[in-house]
């Protein structure tokens, strides 16, 4: 049987009783089989036979029965359904009115109505006062005015319950507009209509206090982090805002401080997610406690929280606030019955002597912060005036970056990998340039930290993969297309999972063979992303993507490490390269990789090689494939065709 067919059996089955008026939302829910519910949702655009009015009201109400989150019911006999209390409260009906309406009421089926009758508004405020209702019955009086104002003035004092409407007449047009949708004629009342009218209004009420409640909750969790309770930075941003409009009208200072718990992420990954969730919230609970009520603490980042402080002296306030902060969070912690140990680095920056706006502030004091932890951690620092043009360049070459990629500015340059043995170019490394109309030659040194610390490289290196994939098509075109492409990735693109889509939409757009690509990263970004990275650099090696572990050496070498991820190349780091010399004594560290590397099967370049005495050394040792000035620098992709064309390369003289 059709959908079709299934819909219309269930619907005239539906109309007859909705038409005369044996069907209401309660019932619904009560009755409609959820396949049924299913079914009339799926509603054919096809000509029905059935009143088009009717369908609709139909399917409004299970619309609303959706909507409103209303629990469907199974089938239960009359005797075993629930009886439902509730308490109304008669709003203006005389002696004869209210004794008809109470035994109407009395005689309706599944409810029990708890009444009180009152002769006026004022008395109806009274009695809501004293006590709760779930609903109240209007008697619409017509020499009492429009049925509009009278609803109006009924709602003004029932506020917090539903007002369902008895009138003597039909009710006007606008009536119905503005919200009366529960009313009924008294010539036409019944005890089921009366009290489904009743019943449905408080069901639809309080299902739409659950989703304003609802609505309330997800606004909350919006502004505040799910572990601490603490606001989060939109919300401290917005504090932050009123703060300084208000100091700027009184001319008052604004201090903002950035802490950050010093190698947290450590923590976190030598005891465990839920110990450090646990530390945190002690953390958390402490800053709290050493700051005034007034102050606020937001939580910013997995272990960087922001203060605000407002309305004190400032002459040393923020300095005693942040060693109150210190000392708070270096004594001991204890979870789990163990004593943990944590610091903290802590910046400063200073309405109006350091910035005027929120989000420099912010910033500012961020820098200040960073500077502490490049010098030692546990501390706090201040901004300052004298540290400004620095910090500047640093602004200005962040916000010059944003619009690097739409300027066309950014170019990718390429060093050949070579075969030592016989010259012979057997990939190229993708490096990232940057030419800017204000300053000029940027250096990658410089700017690609600010990237990192700016939000852009998911950016920007998702530009490179693009654009080295697109010119390794070219080289293909032009009988190059068993070159290599090695093209280096951030810590940032693989916490923030945009590598995969990056990569995955470079190669299919210039239609290279994963195998062909290898993507490098450095032993700190897999450190500082293990649990992240692990199971996306697995999939990306099973369909041919190779992973080389960049400046092998100088971070966290363990391993493990080797263990945990589809490591296939090792890149000897340049300083190790240098050691080589024509001194006597063996370069012991570069002779233990290489050693390493031979057991593990594992693939080997050395970078930085400029001289042949170097490249001599490494050949002997068994490092066959190597980079450096000694065979090319860096050059443009023109420039790559032309090496490639020339044939194997000799050294550089």
């Amino acid at each position: 049987m059709s959908n079709t067919t299934q819909q219309r059996r269930i619907l005239q089955g539906m109309q007859r009783h909705f038409e005369e008026g044996r069907l209401g939302l309660r019932d619904l829910t009560e009755h409609l089989r959820p396949e049924e519910l299913r079914l009339l949702r799926q509603r054919s655009d096809e000509e029905c036979e059935w009143s088009q009015g009717a369908l609709e009201r139909l399917t409004s109400l299970v619309v609303l029965g959706d909507r409103r989150r209303l629990e469907l019911r199974p089938r239960q006999d009359s005797a075993a359904r629930e009886v439902l209390a509730f308490r109304v409260l008669l709003i203006g009906f005389d002696a004869a009115e209210r004794r008809h309406v109470t035994r109407l009421l009395e005689q309706a089926p599944k409810a029990d109505f708890q009444l009180r009758a009152v002769e006026s508004l004022e008395q109806a405020r009274i009695a809501l006062q004293q006590s709760a209702y779930d609903a109240a019955l209007l008697n619409l009086e017509p020499s009492a005015g429009s049925g509009a104002s009278q609803l109006a003035r009924a709602e003004a004092v029932t506020s917090g319950i539903p007002v369902v409407l008895l009138a003597s007449q039909e009710l006007e047009p606008e009536l119905v507009d503005i919200g009366a949708h529960h009313h009924l004629l008294k010539s036409k009342v019944d005890p089921r209509s009366l009290a489904c009218a009743l019943c449905d209004a408080i069901d639809q009420h309080r299902a739409t206090g659950a989703l304003a409640s609802s609505q309330e909750k997800d606004d909350h969790a919006a502004t505040r982090d799910a572990l601490t309770g603490l606001p989060t930075r939109s919300s401290f941003g917005e504090h932050l805002q009123r703060a300084l409009h208000y100091a700027r009208r009184h001319d008052q200072q604004v201090a903002v401080l950035a802490l950050d718990i010093d190698g947290f992420g450590a923590i976190n990954e030598a005891l465990g997610r839920e110990v450090g969730d646990s530390l945190l919230l002690i953390a958390a609970e402490r800053m709290q406690a050493a700051l005034r009520r007034s102050d606020l603490v937001a939580r910013v980042g997995p272990d960087e929280f922001l203060m605000l402080l407002q309305g004190r002296e400032f002459d040393y306030a923020p300095a005693r606030a942040a060693e109150r902060l210190l000392e708070c969070i270096s004594r001991a912690l204890v979870v789990g019955g163990s004593d943990h140990a944590m610091t903290a680095s802590i910046g400063i920056a200073i309405h109006p002597q350091d910035g005027d706006d929120a989000e420099d502030l912010i910033r500012l004091a961020d820098a200040a912060m960073q500077r502490v932890r490049g010098s030692g951690s546990n501390a706090y620092q201040f901004y300052g005036q004298a540290e400004n043009a620095e910090e500047e360049r640093r602004f200005r070459v962040a916000d010059r970056l944003r619009g690097a990629v739409q300027r066309d500015e950014l170019r990718v340059h390429y060093q050949p990998r070579v075969d030592a043995r016989s010259g012979t170019i057997v990939g190229v490394e993708a490096l990232l340039r940057w030419t800017d109309a204000e300053f000029g030659p940027v250096s990658p040194a410089e700017f690609i930290p600010i990237a990192e610390r700016s939000g852009l490289m998911s950016e920007i290196g998702a530009w490179v993969m693009r654009e080295s994939c697109l010119a390794h098509e070219r080289w293909a075109v032009q009988g190059f297309g068993e070159l290599r492409l090695s093209v280096n990735v951030s810590a940032q693109q693989v916490q923030s999972g945009s590598l995969r889509d990056a990569l995955v939409d470079a190669v299919l757009g210039a239609g290279m063979a994963p195998t062909l690509l290898e993507i490098e990263l450095t032993e700190s970004a897999l450190v500082d992303n293990q649990n992240t990275a692990a199971q996306l650099l697995r999939e990306l090696a099973e369909i041919g993507v190779s992973l080389s572990l960049d400046d092998f050496g100088t971070g966290h070498s363990a391993l493990s490490y080797l263990r945990a991820f589809p490591v296939r190349v090792l890149k000897i780091d340049p300083s190790f390269v240098r050691e080589i010399t024509g001194e006597p004594q063996a370069p012991s560290f570069l002779n233990a990789i290489l050693a390493l590397a031979r057991t593990l099967d594992l693939g080997v370049v050395a970078e930085g090689v400029e001289t042949e005495f170097q490249r001599d050394a490494l050949l002997v040792r068994g490092c066959h494939e190597m980079q450096g000035y000694l065979f090319s620098p860096p050059v443009p992709e023109e420039q790559l065709v032309g090496l490639l064309r020339a044939g194997p390369l000799v050294p550089r003289v």
